[in-house]
């Protein structure tokens, strides 16, 4: 369980992904699936790597961010389950 002070860092920290996140989205009609995919993917990525700057945090891949898509894969809010997996990765010192 996270403490109360991670959780008052958490929350703003995964509106924030979760609202990039939404704008990605709506911009997938008309693009192929392979193109709105990988544009989602770096969405998720600058909002990560930029709060990790914020904490000092070294910058995480491309792979790093994949993964913790795969985790919200066929959920039925996937956009929220994919931002909290995200969130995850901000509070992560280590991401290998």
């Amino acid at each position: 369980m996270r403490s109360p002070i991670v959780m008052s860092r958490y929350k703003p920290v995964f509106d924030a992904i979760r609202a990039k996140l939404n704008a990605a989205t709506e911009l997938r009609k008309g693009c192929a699936v392979e193109v709105w995919i990988l544009a989602e993917r770096e969405c998720v990525m600058r909002e990560i790597n930029r709060q990790r700057d914020l904490l000092g945090h070294d910058p995480v891949g491309i792979a790093t961010v994949e993964r913790a898509e795969r985790l919200a894969v066929g959920h039925c809010d996937y956009v929220s389950k994919y931002a909290h997996a995200a969130a995850d990765l901000v509070f992560c010192k280590e991401t290998a």
